[in-house]
């Protein structure tokens, strides 16, 4: 079944979550992922890890990301890449 841009946000909220151990009502769309989340580049390989454990995504998050609504981005182009093979 194909996922909607929130229900894809949700799954990234989650993992978040988990992977940042913050909460989740200070994970919106827009917040940053180094400034706002308090990420820090190392972060980056254990949400990674998420992404593939929920979605079966293999390829790393872009290096240039941001935002969570960047995330859901990635998430959505890989998953439709998916549905096209």
């Amino acid at each position: 079944m194909k996922m909607n841009r929130k229900e894809i946000f949700q799954e990234v909220q989650e993992i978040l979550v988990v992977s940042l151990a913050v909460s989740k009502d200070k994970i919106p769309s827009e917040s940053t992922i180094l400034g706002d989340i308090g990420a820090d580049s190392l972060d980056f390989p254990m949400i990674s890890k998420g992404l593939w454990e929920r979605f079966n995504i293999e390829d790393d998050i872009p290096k240039n990301t941001e935002t969570v609504g960047q995330i859901v981005t990635f998430v959505e182009e890989q998953l439709q890449v998916k549905e096209n093979v």
